[in-house]
C-alpha cells in the first residue's frame, strides 16, 4: 500500500506564482493543506526576465503554503510555458526483440526511435506523449505491453522549448531553496484537473488563459494531440482597460476581476475576440490529422471575464464551458476557481507519475527523465574544466 507523501506544485505564472502543498493518501486520494500566491513581476509571456524578482515571488508564495500546511518542502513539479514552447507529432516503430511479447523495453525503445527527430541545439524536449500504438498493422492500441507482435510503432506528440528559458526558471527555483521534481506543460497540468474522461475522448480543446499568454492542448481519443502557443493573455485585456479609462494598471486589473460589464465590456470585447480568432487559427492545423474539434473548455485566471464564454462560442462556433479544478480533499474549497487549474494539476500529476511507487517503465512511457534532461542541458551550455 503506497505511504502518504506530501507534494508540492509551482505555478510560475506571468501575474502570480502559486504554490499548493498536498498529500496524498494511503489509497491514493488527495487533500490540499497549504497555498500561497504572490505576484509575479519577474517573468514576460512565461520567460524569465529578472531572476531576483523570481526568487522572490516563489519563495513568498512557498512561505505562504508551508505556514498555512505547517511543513516545509524540499521539491516542487513546476508548470512551464511561454512562447518559446512548440509541439509537433512524430513517429517511431522498432522490431520486437522477442516475438512472443512486446516488453517494456520494447515500448522504451520504441518512444526513443520516435524521439530520433532534428532540433536546433538551443532547443530540447520536454515531453514525448504517446497517442496511440500500432502492433503490426493494429491502430489505436494504447497499451502495448504484453502483447504478441513483431513490429511496434508508436505516433507520438513532442513537446519542445528553449534549453536558456527552462534553465532561468529552474535557476530561479533552485535559488529559492527548492529542488525541481519535474517540468510539465501548464496546459497538460490543467488538463489533468479540470478535463474529465470523456472530455479527453471526444475531441476537446482546452484554452487556458494566463497572464502572458494563452495555452491550448487538443484532445482526440484519450491523448493529447496538438499543443499550441498563443501570445495574447489577461495582461493584455488589462492593459486594454488601464488605456481606454487612463487609470493605472493595478486599479484597471481589479476592475476586470470585478466589474468587467457594461461599459468595461465594450473595452473588453475587441481583445477577446481577437484572442479567439487567434485561437480558431490555430485550430485549422488539426485538418493534417483529421481531427474536428467538438467542444472546447476555459480555464485560467482571466476565464472567468465577464462575457467570454459567449464571444468563445461565437467566435470558434463551438460548445464552451468554464473548466474548473476537479474536486480534491482539504482545502479545496478555498481555491476552487478556474485560478488554481494549473496549480491543483501539477499535484496530481506528481501524485501519479512522480511517485516512487509508480513503475519505472509507466513513468518512461508518458515523460522523459527531468535529471538527465537538465544533466544533458548543461553538458551542452557549460564546458567543463
Amino acid at each position: 500500500m503506497p505511504e502518504r507523501r506530501i507534494i508540492a506544485g509551482l505555478d510560475i505564472g506571468t501575474s502570480k506564482v502559486c504554490a499548493i502543498i498536498g498529500e496524498t493518501g494511503c489509497n491514493g486520494e488527495l487533500n490540499i493543506f497549504g497555498v500561497g500566491t504572490s505576484p509575479s513581476y519577474g517573468l514576460k509571456k512565461g520567460m524569465v526576465v529578472n531572476l531576483d524578482k523570481t526568487v522572490q515571488a516563489i519563495t513568498a508564495a512557498v512561505g505562504t503554503a508551508e505556514r498555512m500546511a505547517g511543513v516545509e518542502v524540499s521539491s516542487v513539479c513546476i508548470g512551464v510555458a511561454g512562447g518559446h514552447i512548440a509541439s509537433f507529432n512524430s513517429h517511431g516503430v522498432v522490431a520486437v526483440a522477442n516475438s512472443n511479447e512486446i516488453t517494456a523495453q520494447d515500448v522504451r525503445r520504441v518512444l526513443e526511435a520516435a524521439k530520433v527527430v532534428a532540433l536546433p541545439s538551443d532547443r530540447r524536449i520536454i515531453h514525448v506523449l504517446p497517442r496511440e500504438y500500432i502492433v503490426d498493422s493494429c491502430r489505436g492500441i494504447k497499451d502495448p505491453e504484453g502483447m504478441a507482435g513483431k513490429r511496434l510503432e508508436v505516433n507520438v506528440h513532442i513537446v519542445t522549448g528553449a534549453v536558456t528559458a527552462f534553465q532561468n526558471i529552474i535557476k530561479c527555483v533552485e535559488r529559492a531553496g527548492l529542488e525541481v521534481e519535474d517540468l510539465v506543460l501548464q496546459p497538460i497540468a490543467s488538463s489533468i484537473s479540470v478535463l474529465t474522461l470523456d472530455e479527453q475522448d471526444s475531441g476537446t480543446v482546452l484554452i487556458d488563459i494566463g497572464g502572458g499568454t494563452t495555452d491550448l492542448a487538443v484532445f482526440y481519443e484519450g491523448s493529447i494531440c496538438h499543443t499550441g502557443i498563443i501570445p495574447v493573455g489577461g495582461n493584455h485585456f488589462t492593459q486594454d482597460l488601464a488605456f481606454g479609462l487612463r487609470i493605472p494598471f493595478a486599479e484597471a486589473e481589479r476592475l476586470k476581476l470585478q466589474y468587467s460589464q457594461g461599459p468595461f465590456e465594450e473595452i473588453v470585447q475587441p481583445r477577446s475576440e481577437e484572442l479567439f480568432v487567434l485561437v480558431k487559427e490555430e485550430l485549422t492545423k488539426l485538418q493534417e490529422l483529421n481531427i474536428v474539434p467538438v467542444q472546447c473548455v476555459l480555464t485560467g485566471g482571466a476565464s472567468q471575464l465577464y462575457g467570454l464564454k459567449d464571444i468563445a462560442q461565437a467566435v470558434l462556433d463551438l460548445p464552451v464551458r468554464i473548466g474548473s479544478p476537479s474536486e480534491v480533499g482539504g482545502l479545496f474549497d478555498m481555491i476552487n476557481s478556474p485560478v488554481f487549474a494549473t496549480g491543483i494539476g501539477l499535484l496530481l500529476y506528481s501524485s501519479k507519475y512522480c511517485s516512487p511507487d509508480v513503475a519505472e517503465a509507466s513513468f518512461d512511457s508518458l515523460w522523459l527523465n527531468l535529471a538527465d534532461r537538465i544533466k544533458q542541458w548543461f553538458k551542452d551550455f557549460i564546458p567543463l574544466e
